[in-house]
């Protein structure tokens, strides 16, 4: 079935692809590596924008092309989001025990944050409201380090997770986190997220190895 699958694809984008100018041609290239290099493209982010919108126009042709390869493109209209998400089980990004620890955080925190009815799309906290809610945990037996937290941090805007434009380290500065998070810290209530919150509690110490989230 999977072979089947990927023949048709190639045969539609093999059509698809021959119909662009040249112009569209460089697009595609572009928004295909922007999305294997950035995985989330978020209509609301200025720099993403005219991107998600691009993608919208051709994105059948994209579905395709990822299908080949056992990617899907999945579109959130909801959110203005498209991102891509393998069925094959690979291509996974491995996240350490902190940094795993902060996206569910962040996650606990967009939940809290999006009952209040007139909060937007993306939700603001602070730093020192992460930090909190880590500490309450119990999970890191010694607080981790300023370093340790904004390389955590450099981390997850990388993936668009979150965003903030801060360098110092200040209680008081504010995060955004985007609806991203949704759907890498898949949970469906608050009771399964704080469940596991304390699977990480105590898990091969400080210095656990790389974890995988999905």
């Amino acid at each position: 079935m999977a072979t089947i699958q990927r023949n048709l694809a190639c045969e539609e984008y093999a059509k698809g692809y021959i119909e662009l100018t040249d112009t569209r041609k460089n697009t595609f290239s572009r928004l295909c590596n922007k999305l294997l290099n950035d995985n989330f493209i978020y209509a609301y982010r200025q720099e993403d924008r005219n991107d998600y919108y691009e993608i919208l126009s051709m994105k059948k042709l994209i579905e395709n092309f990822f299908s080949m390869m056992d990617f899907d493109l999945i579109h959130v209209d909801s959110y203005k989001l498209f991102y891509i998400q393998t069925n094959a089980d690979r291509n996974r990004i491995r996240l350490k025990k902190l940094d795993t620890v902060i996206v569910l955080v962040f996650r606990l925190l967009y939940h809290k944050g999006s009952l209040d009815i007139n909060s937007s799309s993306d939700i603001s906290t602070t730093l020192g409201k992460m930090i909190t809610e880590i500490n309450q945990t119990g999970i890191f037996k010694s607080q981790p380090s300023m370093t340790d937290y904004m390389e955590s941090l450099r981390l997850l805007k990388r993936y668009k997770l979150i965003d903030y434009n801060f360098k110092d380290f200040k209680e008081d500065n504010v995060i955004v986190i985007y609806p991203t998070i949704l759907y890498v810290a898949k949970v469906d209530s608050i009771n399964m997220l704080n469940d596991k919150l304390k699977t990480y509690i105590a898990v091969k110490g400080d210095d656990e190895d790389e974890v995988e989230e999905d």
